[in-house]
């Protein structure tokens, strides 16, 4: 998944999300409506990690997916500005706890988790101030 801004191109390999609420059909979405919350930085060759979606809060994005043991790898961070106190959990597991990435560097990180409930998970933010926390982008990897 690409998390990017509505009329950002697709990407092969990568579903562009645009911070929509969930949809059953669709798939994917988050808790709440996070569309205002997506930047295009134009720093950077490509869109992954030039976009992202943020949130100073804590927010909540699943996908529908089969039960079984998978491989998530996320990247976090901006193109244009540093961001402090960056967090995100997947499947209830903290993968990443108040880390801070500088302008146009990035944190990439990955966990093994197991879904049970047919969605997988992913919360970021914490809601503390000060912070954003901007997701670039996620892959998922059936093991």
């Amino acid at each position: 998944f690409n998390f990017c801004g509505a009329g950002i191109p697709d990407v092969p390999g990568f579903i562009n999300d645009y911070g929509q609420l969930f949809d059953s059909t669709r798939g994917f979405g988050w808790g709440r409506d996070l569309r205002s919350n997506s930047r295009r930085r134009n720093a950077l060759d490509g869109v992954q990690r030039d976009t992202f979606l943020f949130t100073r809060e804590k927010d909540q994005w699943e996908c529908q997916i089969e039960n079984g043991q998978y491989r998530i790898t996320i990247c976090i961070g901006d193109s244009g500005h540093e961001q402090l106190h960056q967090n995100v959990s997947i499947e209830g597991t903290v993968l990443m706890d108040d880390v801070s990435t500088a302008s146009g560097q990035f944190a990439e990180a990955s966990v093994d988790v197991t879904v049970t409930d047919n969605r997988l998970t992913l919360d970021i933010g914490s809601g503390n101030s000060p912070g954003n926390t901007c997701v670039n982008w996620l892959r998922i990897e059936k093991r």
